[in-house]
């Protein structure tokens, strides 16, 4: 074991901030004279690989952390970790709370590096193409579960055609008095379990694969992803995943309009930076859904409500137990039913024009290119009224699903803005 280390620690000197090619493989060394260098702060190289793996060695007499957060970017880190004071210590991204996301340029930073007289430090970045996220295996998990027993037999007693709720506890609680106006509106099946993570719900799918194909659904809607925020999963492993999980049940059911929801807000949050875990999960969550909408599957709707359970950069508690992770009756009655049957009914409609869903999505993409290049370039008015702008998608679409609860009939119309900016700026053609 120290040959292997001392021959990665001859490999580091030689190649620090440097690059290594390695089949699919590239890796990156960077030592402790190259924090010191840049202030205890270095630039990771920017990737296109499927998963970021950094290893850390070191050796301190005191505690302290890093953070990884993108590269010129203001606020504090997206991931942070504390270190202990230890003779010799090792840890690897899988270590982190939240782990590395996979876009652009991203700063590792040591916070207290001053007094914690550091005597070795070693940062090794493998940039990996060939990779397995778990989130792809099918977890058996549920094979005796009782509450997936259950799904399995109300969903054969269903009527032809039915909607399914797949999901986690946000969606198996959605119960009783608070489940009324889904069961009055559509015949639906709640296919939520407790604990579910996306492996877990790949593998229900599977095992539900004859039934499901013998009666598909009008809609299925997938809620999932919350149960993976852990020191185990990377953001983009759960975005492979979900996209994985989709494309299996589009094979069983290619008949079925498919929904996805954003994973919503959790945890106790003050300022942006605390819980990055959504705000870093359902862009690349989105991103995999939009290949998809381009390949095989044609037109999976995507939404994101996360902007009615907070106030700004605070969570909205009067909707949340005490958990801030569960949503109470007020939670379910004001905000997840209205949003999710407003989502059904919209897709299923037949008054939607063909193209309104691509339409909104071209204008979410233009606005948010729009509000990276504001920020790029320190136009601050531009910033904030593109954020303006985004965080007006949700309000329009609560607005449409009111409607359409209230007239069936009703035929959406895109927002003023969005046309608006059509014949000022220019927004992407949408494909008929």
């Amino acid at each position: 074991m120290k040959n292997i280390i001392l021959s990665l620690t001859i490999v580091a000197s030689a190649f620090f901030a440097g690059c290594v090619s390695i089949g699919q493989t590239s890796t990156s060394f960077f030592t402790k004279k190259d924090f010191i260098a840049n202030k205890n702060q270095v630039v990771l190289p920017k990737s296109d690989a499927q998963y970021r793996r950094i290893t850390i060695e070191y050796s301190a007499k005191k505690p302290f952390s890093i953070s990884i957060k993108p590269t010129n970017n203001a606020f504090s880190g997206l991931s942070r970790v504390a270190l202990p004071a230890s003779s010799t210590n090792t840890i690897t991204s899988r270590d982190f709370k939240v782990e590395v996301p996979e876009y652009g340029d991203l700063t590792l930073v040591l916070h207290g590096a001053d007094n914690c007289d550091i005597n070795k430090l070693s940062v090794e970045v493998i940039n990996e193409n060939q990779y397995t996220p778990i989130t792809t295996i099918p977890d058996p998990a549920r094979k005796t579960n009782r509450r997936h027993l259950q799904i399995k037999a109300n969903y054969l007693k269903a009527p032809k055609n039915p909607v399914i709720l797949f999901g986690d506890s946000l969606t198996d609680n959605w119960r009783g008095a608070r489940f009324e106006y889904m069961a009055k509106n559509f015949p639906v099946v709640n296919a939520g379990i407790c604990g579910d993570k996306v492996e877990h719900l790949l593998w229900r799918i599977l095992d539900m694969r004859e039934m499901l194909a013998t009666n598909q659904p009008s809609v299925a809607t997938f809620f999932i992803g919350t149960n993976n925020f852990s020191y185990q999963f990377n953001p983009s492993d759960i975005a492979l995943g979900i996209k994985n999980l989709l494309t299996t049940f589009n094979s069983i059911c290619p008949n079925t309009k498919i929904i996805v929801f954003a994973i919503p807000p959790r945890g106790f949050v003050t300022r942006p930076d605390e819980l990055p875990f959504p705000k870093v999960t359902n862009p690349l969550i989105e991103k995999e859904i939009k290949k998809l909408n381009k390949s095989q599957i044609g037109e999976i709707a995507y939404f994101d409500f996360g902007a009615l359970l907070t106030n700004g950069n605070l969570m909205r508690n009067e909707y949340y137990e005490n958990d801030k992770l569960h949503f109470i009756d007020k939670g379910y009655a004001e905000v997840i039913t209205p949003f999710i049957s407003g989502a059904i009914r919209l897709v299923t409609s037949k008054n939607l024009p063909k193209d309104y869903l691509a339409k909104n999505a071209a204008w979410k993409e233009y606005l948010e290119k729009r509000y990276e290049n504001c920020k790029n370039n320190l136009a601050l008015e531009e910033m904030l009224a593109s954020e303006t702008h985004l965080k007006a998608l949700v309000p329009h679409w609560m607005n449409v699903f009111k409607k359409i609860a209230e007239d069936p009939t009703y035929i959406p119309e895109m927002p003023h803005e969005y046309l608006r900016q059509s014949r000022q700026e220019g927004l992407p053609e949408i494909s008929k």
